[in-house]
């Protein structure tokens, strides 16, 4: 997120692609402070969790928040650590483990918007301040 040698510090996509790194920052600090808290959501079957039976058409509150600090899914979870998303395809989570997006058929369709746009702002805040 340097300046460029000739000295113009605009952006484009090649250093998009290249900000692999503050990307992981950025996930990492969507999952300590989630985008959304959570969402309603239906269930399509009776099914039992921690002890309760939920039935068929009941309404749920789904804490991303809550699932963002799994230590099944996160050791360590309270620890600030963009390791976690770094790699091939920004690291290996479980499906619905982190979505500060949405996942699976109600995936935000800006999400890739949303990407550019933290990034582009990343980059202009520590460039230019």
């Amino acid at each position: 997120m340097s300046t460029r040698e000739d000295g113009d510090s605009s952006l484009g996509w090649e250093h998009i692609y290249k900000m692999k790194y503050t990307w992981a920052v950025t996930c990492e600090t969507m999952r300590h402070v989630a985008p959304l808290q959570g969402t309603f959501r239906e269930a399509i079957a009776d099914f039992s969790f921690a002890g309760f039976t939920i039935p068929k058409g009941c309404k749920i509150y789904w804490a991303f928040n809550m699932t963002n600090k799994n230590p099944d899914y996160f050791p360590d979870p309270e620890r600030f650590d963009p390791s976690r998303f770094e790699g091939e395809n920004g690291g290996s989570h479980p499906p619905y483990s982190f979505i500060p997006f949405g996942g699976g058929p109600r995936m935000c369709t800006g999400r890739d918007y949303a990407r550019l746009v933290i990034l582009a702002f990343i980059h202009n805040f520590v460039n230019k301040w």
